[in-house]
């Protein structure tokens, strides 16, 4: 009977760290963790013209998806990450032809873990390779690297990123990143964004969202909780007890 081979933990460690080797090999690509801080540049205008073409390619080479996807890429997960605002400030490298796009990203299941990641790319904007820290960031594809990429376009789109721009608001690069705090279940709002052309010719998933937010399990009788019952109810677990 075959069975699973399943790698040691110092293994798959080998593995990874062999699988960095290569991708930083593929490109002759100097490691872009060693960069010190001193060389991380904040400025939009050293910002790689990445389109979103460019991302899509990206995306199909290293994924198996189909067009679909690139018609909805705004109700995709990634797209999620940058427009609620997990993407973090975006920093830059010039490391010879390469220009290194360097950010954290806020994790899914936590607001307060953070993966790092970076992105080399050409100057014309083309997407090489990529890296991020978290479990599926060794693809170079990842919901995080993808929504740091579409950072990037949005910024190229609104000629943040021109020299000859005026109209940066001001520390944009880092406000991108919303702080989110801690709420009660009952006070949080479930819905979901659909900006897909499907989505914006129907409003049917906002009205599905809209009434799972204001379904209430109980029975109607017991929906409108008042005093008087509030206390026949006390009374009758004492009685039990």
């Amino acid at each position: 009977m075959d069975l699973p081979i399943i790698m040691s933990c110092d293994k798959q460690t080998r593995v990874l760290k062999n699988d960095y080797a290569k991708k930083l090999d593929e490109f002759g690509l100097p490691d872009p963790k060693l960069i010190s801080e001193d060389q991380k540049i904040d400025n939009l205008t050293t910002w790689p013209p990445v389109t979103l073409g460019q991302i899509f390619q990206y995306i199909l080479n290293k994924r198996e998806f189909d067009t679909e996807y690139i018609g909805k890429y705004k109700d995709q997960k990634a797209y999620s990450y940058f427009d609620s605002g997990f993407v973090g400030e975006i920093l830059t490298n010039k490391t010879g032809p390469f220009i290194i796009l360097l950010c954290n990203v806020r994790a899914s299941k936590s607001i307060n873990e953070e993966k790092d990641l970076w992105v080399a790319t050409q100057p014309d904007g083309k997407v090489l390779t990529a890296w991020c820290s978290c479990m599926a960031g060794a693809s170079g594809c990842c919901n995080h690297i993808i929504a740091t990429l579409y950072k990037v376009e949005y910024a190229n789109s609104q000629g943040f990123c021109s020299s000859a721009c005026t109209s940066i608001p001001c520390g944009w690069n880092k406000s991108t990143k919303t702080i989110i705090e801690p709420k009660k279940i009952a006070d949080i709002v479930v819905r979901k964004k659909l900006r897909s052309k499907q989505a914006t010719s129907s409003n049917r998933e906002e009205v599905r969202m809209a009434e799972l937010n204001k379904f209430d399990p109980r029975e109607k009788l017991q929906q409108n909780m008042t005093n008087e019952r509030l206390t026949l109810l006390l009374n009758g677990i004492q009685k039990s007890i």
